[in-house]
């Protein structure tokens, strides 16, 4: 079943979707700390930057590959949320 995820302007609307509600308090947080608006755009820009660049990536290293390596990048997903750090 196609569900139009190869569009081009599929991934950026999920990129907006799902990382925009929470960028939004590290952005807050960013015009608290540095005392101005100012700086907001361009933070979260650079946000969105980081996230659409990983997403590229991962869209481009699942292309070829298929379920295996996808697999295994959810279970390592899985892993580093049980660690420590993350918790």
């Amino acid at each position: 079943m196609n569900i139009g995820f190869r569009r081009p302007t599929a991934p950026a609307m999920v990129l907006g979707a799902m990382m925009l509600p929470g960028a939004a308090p590290a952005v807050a947080l960013h015009v608290r700390v540095a005392g101005g608006l100012r700086g907001a755009p361009l933070f979260a820009g650079a946000c969105l930057a980081v996230w659409a660049l990983a997403g590229g990536v991962a869209y481009a290293l699942d292309r070829p590959h298929g379920s295996p390596v996808a697999a295994v990048v959810v279970i390592t997903a899985g892993v580093h949320e049980l660690t420590p750090p993350t918790m």
